[in-house]
């Protein structure tokens, strides 16, 4: 009967120092994200975890303690035991046989089960923890106390500002390694990537560039203008008079519309009445903030100039839309293949915009100093390149096919193998 005691008093700490090392390696390995939304359901027990998170240093502290004295407990009993059954031989005994239990028992199977199932082990845990940290808190608080006056005493550094990751960092992290584990697909992460992109990115790098921007003169006649209309094919397009860098004015195609249900005769329509002002936004503008503009002043689009007022081009709300989820396309535009493969080569357009060919080839070809591929040459070159000519980056080699004047319009692209 003794014997049944002593292995009770032995083997109940290691259980509980196992489920506290359990505990501890839930708390630490749980997802934030799903207990917050537990939290948020109505959940109890992911409340409690929630506030036990949110004092660390007791939560920690008490599980150490307790999981310390339970350890110790357990030991000093199964010393005294087997001292008595064989003499002085059986503290090396009890060493050998509290060693492995503890290991096992108290540390490595809970641990094990924990990291695999951290938030039921929380979950199943909370009112115990909360119990615990309630009972020990003014041991924890002076042993807190103390920790403190000695690392003040030794003048260690207890700074961890260095080791601060943001929020966006932190999903931007775990964004990455669901694509690397295969849980999230290419086109999700770059649309994931994307909104934390856009407050990163000017809108120089995706506007329509001013010699592909598409206006129309106010001065033309009126038949004339309705047939630029239906050539150009938007439903917003810039109006300019003069010359093309004078835009006056943005016509929405539906004004026109309105207009010739209330007429019914071309001639007395006035498309001065028509056009509204036009936005201008500087060429550094990021697209969040400009998304924030769009929003705010229902406007749809926007001309791009830059620090001396001249004209680089237009931002559009679809042009913003296309760098979370790719190219957009109805079934009125004519869609041109930019980027064609063939015989083991990629063929460019020049002006194709690095950020897509990143996208859709999933290459990682640099963005800060150029927003084309053309531009990329030319910036790496530091000249424009001639015809045939070849430069080689990062396993990349890229020739130029085709250019019109100083213009790169067409390149090849090819993967080399690294010798």
């Amino acid at each position: 009967m003794l014997e049944l005691i002593t292995l009770a008093f032995v083997l109940i700490p290691i259980a509980l120092a196992g489920l506290l090392s359990a505990s501890e390696t839930a708390m630490t390995a749980l997802s934030l994200a799903k207990i917050h939304k537990l939290k948020m359901d109505g959940n109890k027990r992911a409340v409690i975890i929630s506030r036990l998170r949110e004092d660390k240093e007791s939560l920690i502290s008490t599980i150490l303690l307790a999981n310390s004295i339970f350890n110790i407990l357990a030991s000093t009993i199964a010393t005294a035991a087997l001292i008595d059954i064989f003499g002085n031989e059986g503290v090396i005994y009890a060493t050998v046989l509290m060693t492995v239990l503890i290991i096992l028992f108290a540390e490595i199977l809970p641990k094990t089960y924990a990291i695999a199932y951290p938030e039921q082990v929380a979950l199943s845990f909370a009112h115990f923890l909360r119990i615990a940290v309630s009972i020990c808190r003014p041991i924890t608080r002076t042993i807190n106390i103390i920790v403190i006056f000695i690392i003040r005493i030794l003048k260690m550094d207890n700074n961890n500002s260095q080791g601060y990751v943001s929020p966006a960092e932190e999903i931007r992290g775990t964004i990455e390694m669901h694509h690397k584990q295969g849980d999230l697909d290419y086109e999700d992460k770059f649309m994931f990537d994307g909104i934390f992109c856009l407050n990163e990115t000017n809108v120089e790098k995706v506007m329509t560039h001013r010699k592909n921007m598409q206006s129309i003169n106010i001065d033309l006649d009126i038949k004339d203008f309705i047939s630029q209309i239906e050539k150009i094919g938007h439903t917003r397009i810039p109006v300019w008079q003069g010359n093309p860098d004078n835009i006056i004015g943005v016509l929405n195609i539906k004004y026109i519309l309105s207009a010739l249900l209330v007429n019914h005769d071309l001639s007395k329509i006035n498309i001065s009445d028509l056009i509204v002002a036009p936005v201008f936004v500087h060429e550094n503008t990021s697209l969040g903030s400009q998304l924030t503009d769009f929003k705010q002043c229902k406007n749809r689009i926007a001309i791009v100039i830059d620090e001396y007022g001249d004209i680089q081009g237009l931002i559009t709300l679809s042009d913003i839309l296309e760098e979370l989820v790719g190219s957009i396309h109805d079934e009125h535009d004519k869609v041109q293949e930019e980027i064609t493969y063939s015989n083991g080569f990629y063929t460019v357009k020049g002006d194709v915009a690095i950020r897509d060919i990143n996208r859709i080839l999933h290459w990682k070809l640099p963005e800060d100093e150029a927003s084309t591929v053309a531009g990329f040459l030319i910036h790496e070159l530091e000249r424009i390149p001639d015809i045939g000519e070849v430069y080689i980056f990062d396993g990349l080699s890229f020739t130029v096919l085709a250019k019109e004047t100083n213009q790169l319009t067409i390149i090849r692209i090819e993967r080399i193998e690294n010798n």
